[in-house]
């Protein structure tokens, strides 16, 4: 289903809808669309494979359905009913979740990794722009992926747009909600033309550097955590954008355990109630996830199981080269906000977003953090 179909018949089935869920709605939906569509040769070619070295094997009901219920919470019009091999044959391809109001199914790895297209991590330092250098490796990440091009872009610069945009001239932080709406209407210069240096935080950027604007134009992004979603339905939106190759912005709230050095590199555990003090909040990116993943909790007794891999911007000293895990636990407990992602017509249209690449090419950092 293409997707402006998708466009005209939400707007039938419900004209006042929510726009920030609407355009998640139809975005998941056009993304999980262009997720099955890309295993279906897959899923034929295995049965092939299996007709051709056990011709039995259809006579023994192995071959199953999963198969879509509709629901007019989560998935509103997308119908889907495909065939799965058994013996693992499709890697990975799972239903998510049931609770006791319906059946969502989808057809998600356990594991994504997305950092093989990421730039190098680099380091905020004592300034409170954790927000720009998120954004900017978010952008960095999509035209790697799209063009293979590496690019090194100013988060210097994108601070002061985005405190600019707020009238505020300390620095104090900048919301991600603002960052985002900065970046798209001003664009973002190389670091060369605006360096990072923390004494020019509260400086006025040349004015070429906004020249750039003109690139970001048809730069569109897009809110998951729209209000009234639930914790487990956000959870479920966020693995499904990070599966078809979309990496997430958001903030979360850091506790002084975040800290501990008893912590493996990297893992930021779920928080002790009784002795845990809210440090502050911080800004980075998932850039995958891991479902089997376990993380100490902070009072040493449990484990939080299933993780999002997230890119920090505290320099490669951190974690294990600047990557570590956060428990979904942080967003079913609600101490995460503001997820926020990208969008580019010319990405879809180079054809390197999809299921088929949610691997992370390589898989050279596939183990971070232990």
């Amino acid at each position: 289903m293409e997707i402006n179909s998708l466009l005209e018949q939400h707007k039938k089935d419900d004209p006042g809808r929510d726009k920030y869920k609407y355009k998640s709605h139809i975005f998941l939906c056009f993304l999980i669309t262009k997720y099955l569509n890309r295993f279906q040769k897959q899923i034929e070619k295995a049965e092939n494979r299996l007709k051709n070295s056990q011709p039995n094997i259809f006579d023994k009901q192995e071959v199953f359905e999963i198969g879509y219920k509709e629901d007019s919470g989560l998935l509103p019009g997308l119908e889907i009913s495909i065939p799965v091999v058994g013996y693992d044959i499709i890697r990975q391809l799972q239903s998510y979740f049931e609770d006791e109001n319906k059946t969502r199914y989808s057809l998600l790895p356990s594991i994504v990794d997305l950092s093989f297209w990421c730039s190098p991590v680099r380091d905020q330092g004592s300034l409170n722009s954790c927000t720009a250098f998120a954004a900017i490796s978010l952008y960095e990440y999509f035209v790697n992926r799209a063009f293979n091009k590496k690019i090194d872009a100013s988060p210097l610069f994108l601070y002061k747009a985005t405190r600019n945009k707020m009238n505020i001239t300390e620095d104090v932080g900048a919301s991600i909600r603002e960052t985002m709406k900065a970046l798209a209407l001003y664009g973002v210069p190389p670091e060369s033309s605006w360096s990072y240096n923390e004494e020019k935080v509260d400086e006025e950027p040349p004015a070429y550097c906004y020249s750039y604007a003109q690139n970001y134009q048809s730069l569109k992004y897009f809110l998951l955590d729209y209000a009234g979603i639930s914790k487990e339905t956000l959870l479920f939106q966020i693995k499904a954008v990070l599966a078809a190759g979309f990496p997430c912005i958001f903030g979360f709230t850091i506790y002084n355990s975040a800290y501990d050095d008893s912590n493996k590199p990297g893992h930021i555990p779920f928080l002790a109630p009784k002795n845990d003090q809210v440090v502050g909040g911080h800004t980075v990116v998932a850039v995958g996830y891991d479902d089997f993943k376990l993380i100490q909790c902070a009072d040493r007794t449990k484990y939080s199981k299933g993780a999002f891999l997230i890119r920090n911007s505290w320099g490669e000293d951190w974690g294990v080269k600047g990557y570590g895990w956060l428990p979904y636990d942080y967003v079913l407990a609600g101490l995460t906000a503001a997820w926020w992602s990208l969008i580019k017509a010319e990405w879809f249209n180079e054809g390197n977003f999809g299921a088929a690449g949610a691997g992370g090419g390589t898989g050279a950092r596939g183990n971070k953090g232990g």
